[in-house]
């Protein structure tokens, strides 16, 4: 996918050259204790994996959309921190992906720096979550429990459309789940239809204790205003919600791209 020569001339080094074309650590990973992801304002996402025994690290892979630079980033963050403690890995900054890389004055071009830092935030969210799913100071798992928002223009449940923008849409289909089993379903109108200021949407579904909201689009500035208040945006082609409800709960679904505000 990648050609070497190009990514030498980029300022890449030896060793992330080889990362990148060899694919170190990259694939989705189906046993997973933890996930985590993070997108970027350059829109690259990466999503990591974990598999925590105790309080350590035992493997991490990762998964990514972007260039190569987000390639190098997932691939260095998953390296670095196998064998290491929760405690450890939460300490991880770009100077380790740097210093990783660095080999003379090649390494990590600057210019790709960025993609260290969506690495890094994708591997503390899913640290974050690993917190919220497992008791202090133990080892079992207690349940995960999400609540997820799909705007829609129906009112039938899981059978409702996926609506293509977040706030102009009649209603919002609330569904919390724990452990990937579907535990409740609820469907409210949206209070601000007609008209909303800026963040006033963001704040309605915040106030609803979502996690996550799901439409077809959505801008830039809305975007920002869901990061703010811990409410993950994500966007994708609208259909069917229990289709795009089953696309999540398997990991298939991460970020969000934004349109056009006027969209």
């Amino acid at each position: 996918m990648f050609n070497e020569d190009l990514l030498r001339a980029a300022g890449f080094s030896e060793k992330a050259v080889k990362f990148i074309t060899g694919g170190r650590n990259y694939g989705k990973m189906n046993d997973a204790t933890v996930q985590g992801f993070h997108t970027g304002t350059c829109r690259d996402t990466i999503i990591i994996y974990l598999k925590i025994e105790g309080d350590t690290i035992r493997d991490a892979s990762f998964v990514y959309s972007g260039c190569a630079g987000s390639a190098a980033a997932g691939s260095a963050v998953t390296e670095i921190v196998k064998g290491k403690t929760i405690d450890e890995a939460s300490k991880l900054t770009l100077q380790d992906i740097v210093d990783f890389y660095k080999e003379g004055d090649k390494g990590l071009p600057a210019v790709k720096h960025e993609c260290g830092g969506i690495a890094v935030s994708a591997l503390k969210d899913a640290l974050k979550n690993y917190t919220k799913t497992h008791e202090t100071g133990q080892n079992n798992l207690t349940p995960r429990r999400e609540r997820i928002s799909f705007a829609s223009d129906e009112d039938k449940g899981l059978e409702s459309t996926l609506a293509h923008h977040f706030g102009r849409c009649r209603y919002y289909i609330f569904v919390d789940v724990e452990n990937g089993e579907i535990k409740n379903i609820e469907t409210k109108e949206n209070p601000y239809f007609e008209s909303h200021e800026p963040g006033v949407v963001p704040r309605f579904i915040a106030e609803q204790k979502a996690d996550v909201i799901v439409a077809g689009g959505m801008g830039p500035r809305a975007i920002e205003w869901f990061e703010k208040l811990n409410v993950k945006p994500i966007t994708t082609t609208p259909k069917r919600i229990k289709d795009i409800l089953e696309s999540y709960l398997k990991g298939h679904l991460s970020g969000a791209e934004s349109c056009d505000d006027s969209h």
